[in-house]
C-alpha cells in the first residue's frame, strides 16, 4: 500500500514506518477491534519488545489496562517495565512452565486479553 504523505503534518518520517504505519494499525486493531480491551482489563502481550507488541502494551496502558509482557532477555524485560510502562514482564526463556508463568502474572483476570505477536 502506497500513499502520499501530507507535508502539512509536522511529524518525523520514522513515525510513518511505526506508530502511524502498519505496526501501529496492527496493534490498534488487535487490541481495540478484536480483543475489545477496555479500562481495567488485563492484557498479556507475547513478543512484547517487537514493533507491534510494544505498541499494543503502550496503547493498553494508555487505556487503563493492566499490562503484562514477555520477552527473551532480562534487558528486554527491564525495557518493558522501566521505559515502556508495562505493569509486569517476564523472560520466557527463564520459565520452565509458561502456563504457570501466565497464571502468576495474570492472576484473577476475568476476561484476559491475550495478544500474540511475532
Amino acid at each position: 500500500m502506497l500513499r502520499k504523505l501530507d507535508p502539512e503534518i509536522d511529524l518525523p518520517l520514522s513515525y510513518h514506518a511505526g506508530v502511524l504505519g502498519i505496526s501501529g494499525l496492527t496493534a490498534y486493531a488487535g487490541l481495540f477491534e478484536i480483543c475489545k480491551a477496555k479500562k481495567g482489563d488485563k492484557v498479556f502481550v507475547s513478543a512484547a519488545c517487537g514493533s507491534v507488541g510494544n505498541l499494543v502494551g503502550q496503547y493498553a496502558k494508555l487505556s487503563g489496562c493492566y499490562v503484562v509482557g514477555c520477552a527473551g532477555s532480562r534487558d528486554k524485560v527491564a525495557l518493558l517495565k522501566e521505559k515502556l510502562g508495562f505493569d509486569d514482564a517476564f523472560n520466557y526463556k527463564e520459565e520452565t512452565d509458561l502456563n504457570s508463568a501466565l497464571a502468576r502474572h495474570c492472576a484473577a483476570a476475568e476476561h484476559p486479553c491475550l495478544i500474540r505477536t511475532l
